[in-house]
């Protein structure tokens, strides 16, 4: 293994609080239809089989997880939001093989990978080139870096934003809010 992350620095219940659940539709466009908690355990369900192809004796398959849904919620800060829950699920195994490469340093078998995503190998390895270009091949994690708190301050500044969204629009439906026009100013 690369790094020193240990289990042990990880909080047991990132992946059952609904932290996880509500990070993953903060990746979504607004419009989009979010996760409910039966799709999001379809997709970790999914996720654990790709970890399973992808086994290895040395890492603990929750360790795996977490550091790829780390990378992914990286890879959506530098990117942009997705359309609809498809997609995040393609990023979450692109985010996965990357994680299981790097930090078991680990070569799968790409035929396996790419009839589990049910793509060409070629489309595999262009998936995984634009998710590392994105990152800046970025994927050194300090041992001092709090991954679940990152993930866990994504989620709150995505639902402040939300609900300063809603408000707005609330107040607006009511007649209450006006915009300030960006050539606005205050002259004394």
């Amino acid at each position: 293994m690369r790094g020193k992350l240990e289990e042990e620095q990880l909080q047991t219940d990132i992946m059952e609080d609904g932290t996880i659940l509500q990070l993953m539709n903060s990746w979504l466009e607004e419009d989009a239809t979010p996760f409910s908690p039966r799709s999001y355990q379809s997709a970790l369900a999914s996720l654990e089989v790709l970890t399973y192809l992808l086994h290895d004796d040395t890492e603990s398959e929750r360790v795996v997880l977490l550091l790829a849904f780390y990378y992914a919620n990286n890879f959506i800060k530098k990117y942009h939001r997705l359309e609809d829950r498809g997609q995040v699920l393609d990023l979450l195994q692109t985010s996965l093989l990357v994680t299981r490469k790097f930090w078991a340093d680990l070569r799968p078998n790409m035929d396996e990978v790419s009839q589990f995503f049910q793509l060409p190998k070629a489309t595999v390895c262009a998936l995984e080139r634009k998710f590392l270009t994105v990152l800046d091949f970025e994927l050194f994690i300090s041992p001092k870096t709090d991954i679940e708190e990152e993930m866990r301050r994504t989620v709150l500044i995505h639902n402040l934003k939300s609900s300063r969204t809603q408000r707005n629009a609330s107040a607006a439906a009511r007649g209450y809010y006006a915009p300030i026009s960006p050539n606005y100013s205050i002259t004394v």
